[in-house]
């Protein structure tokens, strides 16, 4: 089952609702009976914002309607609901000269505007859900809204995300038998030590030329160009070792794929690692889309 304001590309067996969650409504009650999982993406984000979207429909959409999500949820008996929040809650990343912001469930919030705010409020929702007896998880997802090809896989060098790993990682957390954090920070990264993340904030190709040369020589064939640094590493470790996360599509296949050698295989051994579940009834609350 899907609600969204626009029917999604026609699939067997789904069942599309209208709704709009900036519209202060509640949902009709036990629309999610049945559903063991209710995977909340429904929000405005960053690229709203810049588009001059009006501020007070982020509280209406992002706030509000992720609690009448979590209202209906419960109404309906569901088991578990996934929140898609965002890495963006943390803020920047760090100046030029010092070394990368190491990003991770354990470190403050410091949110820096109103999509930060809206997003840091849902999970405070989701937490109060949760001491009602829902089982809900937020997963802070990194970025994968892009302007180019090259953009979007060199984002993985911070904050990057994958469409294809995010939506592995709903999986797992939904199927995850027993969720030890109620918050997972969720990118495309590789599995670098906390120094070699922090180094990214001093020298991006030093860092590489050490873990991921592959890398380096495609991105020179392709002729794009690496940033000298950049300010902050989303970590997925919790992620990986509480949900069996296992990010596919990380700067490993990248350079595969940009040297033209070896991406089929890395890609089947990487898929080979990520164990198939069984379809269930979830139901898939889209507005847009979520990008930190």
């Amino acid at each position: 089952m899907i609600l969204d304001q626009r029917p999604p590309y026609p699939l067997p067996g789904v069942e599309f609702h209208y709704t709009d969650l900036a519209v202060d409504q509640p949902l009709p009650r036990k629309v999610f009976t049945g559903c063991r999982a209710v995977v909340h993406l429904a929000a405005l984000h960053g690229a709203h914002l810049a588009q001059g979207v009006d501020r007070r429909l982020f509280w209406a959409s992002n706030v509000r309607g992720t609690q009448r999500v979590l209202d209906a949820a419960m109404q309906s008996g569901v088991a578990r609901v996934i929140l898609a929040s965002s890495t963006s809650v943390y803020g920047n990343g760090s100046k030029a000269g010092e070394r990368a912001r190491l990003l991770e469930e354990s470190i403050d919030a410091n949110p820096e505007d109103v999509y930060d705010l809206t997003k840091l409020a849902a999970e405070r929702i989701l937490e109060y859900a949760n001491a009602q007896g829902l089982d809900g998880i937020a997963l802070r997802f990194g970025r994968f809204f892009f302007p180019s090809h090259a953009n979007y896989h060199l984002r993985k060098l911070s904050t990057g995300l994958d469409v294809r790993d995010g939506c592995q990682a709903i999986v797992r957390a939904i199927f995850a038998p027993e969720l030890p954090r109620r918050v997972y920070c969720v990118a495309s990264d590789l599995p670098l030590t906390r120094e070699q993340r922090e180094r990214l904030g001093l020298d991006v190709s030093a860092v590489l030329e050490e873990v991921l040369p592959q890398f380096l020589e495609g991105a020179r064939q392709r002729g794009v160009a690496i940033p000298h640094r950049v300010g902050k590493s989303v970590c997925s470790d919790s992620a990986r070792a509480d949900l069996g996360y296992f990010p596919e599509r990380t700067l490993e296949w990248v350079g595969a794929l940009w040297c033209n050698s070896g991406a089929d295989e890395v890609h089947h051994i990487q898929r080979s690692q990520v164990t198939m579940v069984p379809t269930i009834p979830v139901i898939h609350v889209t507005k847009g889309f979520n990008g930190a």
